[in-house]
């Protein structure tokens, strides 16, 4: 008896708590402190973080959709050394990879300077889109990747544009790149 009063008492403690949670259209806030960043993700979606040293990789994935981010604490001008690298992965992919959109430093929002890369490319016969942004603050480089096939990327469009949108240093530079 003690034990069922114990556990309607939880649940009318936590039931709160559950339903603020999950009214806010299915996301939560992925933080992660030691690389300086949170972001929105679905809270359906599978999530793989790994942290190595100077190296961090977050992946978010449902179905073939998939939100990435990779930080590494490296100095400002590693960022055209990862924009480089991030083509010729994709060229060793598909080696007829179509790059859609590369802008040059943009202002993304409020104290963050990035570049927006789009390709199409080609992984097991699918015909894949690639949106990614790369920016730096506080000499981490981060690069967001929003990942789908070409057909099922408007799909999932407003869930990448809240993950890419959501994203924010926790402590922002004033002048970030």
């Amino acid at each position: 008896m003690k034990r069922s009063i114990l556990q309607v008492t939880l649940f009318f403690l936590f039931a709160p708590l559950s339903i603020s949670f999950s009214s806010s259209m299915g996301y939560f806030t992925y933080k992660n402190l030691e690389f300086n960043y949170k972001m929105k993700i679905p809270h359906s979606w599978q999530i793989v973080d790994i942290n190595q040293g100077e190296k961090h990789h977050m992946s978010a994935k449902k179905d073939y959709a998939e939100i990435k981010v990779m930080a590494i604490k490296v100095n400002r001008s590693a960022i055209n050394s990862l924009i480089h690298q991030m083509k010729w992965n994709l060229r060793e992919t598909d080696p007829q990879v179509h790059k859609i959109i590369e802008t040059k430093k943009i202002n993304i929002k409020e104290n963050m300077i990035g570049k927006l890369l789009v390709f199409e490319y080609k992984v097991n016969k699918k015909q894949m889109l690639h949106r990614a942004i790369i920016s730096v603050n506080n000499n981490i480089t981060y690069t967001l990747e929003c990942i789908s096939p070409v057909g099922n990327f408007y799909q999932y469009n407003e869930i990448f544009v809240t993950a890419l949108a959501s994203f924010n240093y926790i402590k922002a530079n004033k002048k970030s790149e």
